[in-house]
């Protein structure tokens, strides 16, 4: 029985862990430096047996008084379970931080380092979760669908994540904090093992796997390339024959990390690192890993945390990013095996100061905007318009992710966002100090009241007609007003 229900959970693990995955130079890798595996120096051990506890009881490890070890979460998988658990790098101090009976996996620090948000499925499907970063105040984020992969964004109060509707279709959407709404960041594709994206520390700019060179050669390879988050200046860092994949910026943001295969063996990777201009690529291990492996770095910069290898693939191992050492990070039972590493960001609660918005300013702003694009001055819309254009660029592949004004002329006249003039705003209720949310009403070009209807299909039960749409106004650091959303959009 238990080997079953282990092996269930292997395979649902092994699922999951599955990614797809500026600058003047690309890279073309070489093997550089091999690696010295380092025994673990702790004594301490996993419990060897999971308990069947509710999910309100906490079962831990205390921290030793003053301890500031920034933690790696973790999923300790055993014969009847996976849960969430932290220790310090060293492996000590282990912690227990989920104890319900479903499965609990893809654990993600937050930037301050004092939240975890993970998936579950408690509820039957996987769902994305979110708790303080010792299990408490545990808050479920999404109900619908299939959900995993949670990757919180930089800068933003905002949780990105993997989303499937179980026909085979995937793709990705973002859980908004200030608006308390999802948003759709890509469109559905029919392949789970596509562009996984990684944020740098700063938000500005994604590292994700293209295959665009691979379309172009015909020669099986993927790239690694960095771009800014509108889409515009997209760079390749790499350009090879391999398949190169899970690219994950520093939290320095001087290098990413990523997954070669070098050998052009299919599934064994090796680690890599290269500078975020396309120099200096370093590889750290031989090619022991399988493409499940996704590197999570060190506050420091300094050490790699990754999932499995040839000669352990139960463990997590920490990996020296001069030098290509690795140890293994935790002292594992005989039933035990450990997947999912995320390292803890340095702990602050400290806030960037804010300029403080004025409503009157972005109102007035929100209304100029519209004002722009149903007059069809789409360069003008561009300059006040803060969101970002991958919806657009899906929907324009022949145009250059550059040409904002072309995309969004694109947007209204032909992927079907309605530009239309305000004709009341409701309310503009304040959500933090540099951002309101306004909602609002339009008017079609004959003076009526605009309203979204059914669509698909679906009846006005299933899809309620709508008339009041929500759009989100941000003061940037520079005092510029930005709407942070595109217009209505009807299929």
């Amino acid at each position: 029985m238990h080997k079953k229900l282990t092996f269930s959970i292997l395979m649902f693990l092994a699922t999951m862990l599955i990614i797809s995955g500026c600058i003047t130079t690309t890279s073309t890798i070489q093997p550089t430096s091999t690696h010295t595996l380092i025994p673990p120096t702790r004594t301490q051990s996993l419990p060897t047996d999971t308990p069947q506890i509710s999910q309100e009881t906490k079962v831990s490890t205390e921290e030793p008084t003053g301890l500031t070890c920034p933690r790696i979460a973790f999923v300790l998988i055993t014969e009847t379970n996976a849960d969430i658990y932290s220790a310090c790098p060293d492996g000590t101090s282990l912690k227990r931080i989920t104890t319900h009976q479903a499965i609990d996996g893809r654990p993600a620090w937050s930037p301050n380092g004092t939240q975890l948000a993970f998936s579950s499925e408690r509820m039957g499907k996987s769902q994305i979760f979110i708790s303080d970063k010792d299990g408490n105040s545990i808050t479920q984020l999404t109900s619908d669908l299939s959900n995993d992969f949670p990757i919180w964004i930089p800068d933003k109060e905002q949780i990105a994540f993997r989303t499937t509707d179980g026909q085979g279709r995937w793709w990705w959407r973002i859980w908004d904090f200030e608006r308390q709404k999802l948003i759709q960041l890509s469109p559905p594709i029919l392949d789970f093992y596509f562009q996984t994206p990684s944020w740098s520390p700063d938000g500005q700019q994604l590292a994700y796997m293209s295959l665009v060179e691979q379309e172009q050669r015909n020669d099986g390879s993927s790239q690694i390339h960095i771009k800014n988050v509108d889409g515009s200046n997209d760079i390749a860092l790499t350009n090879d024959m391999w398949t190169n994949v899970n690219p994950v910026w520093s939290p320095d943001g001087t290098q990413i990390a990523f997954l070669s295969e070098p050998a052009g063996t299919y599934n064994s990777f090796a680690l890599y690192t290269i500078k975020k201009d396309g120099s200096s690529i370093k590889r750290l291990t031989p090619p022991i890993f399988t493409e499940r492996a996704r590197p999570s770095w060190a506050p420091d910069s300094q050490a790699i945390a990754i999932v499995g290898d040839a000669m352990d693939p139960r463990n997590i191992f920490i990996v020296n990013t001069d030098t290509g050492d690795m140890r293994e990070f935790l002292d594992l039972g005989e039933n035990e095996s450990a997947a999912m590493p995320s390292w803890q960001p340095n702990v602050s609660t400290a806030s960037i100061p804010k300029l403080n918005i004025d409503i009157g300013t972005a109102e007035g702003t929100f209304r100029k905007y519209f004002d722009y694009l149903s007059a069809g001055k789409y360069d003008q819309a561009a300059q006040l318009y803060g969101g970002t254009y991958d919806e657009l660029i899906s929907y324009n592949s022949d145009l250059s992710p550059d040409d904002h004004k072309s995309l969004l002329q694109n947007a209204c006249e032909i992927n079907g966002f309605q530009c239309l003039r305000v004709k009341e705003i409701l309310t503009t209720e304040k959500t933090t100090p540099d951002s309101v949310l306004i909602s609002a009403r339009f008017m079609t070009e004959y003076g009526e009241m605009f309203v979204r209807g059914p669509c698909c299909g679906a009846s006005e039960e299933d899809m309620p007609p709508q008339s009041v749409f929500d759009f989100l106004v941000k003061i940037t650091e520079h005092g510029e007003y930005k709407i942070m959303d595109l217009p209505v959009y009807v299929p």
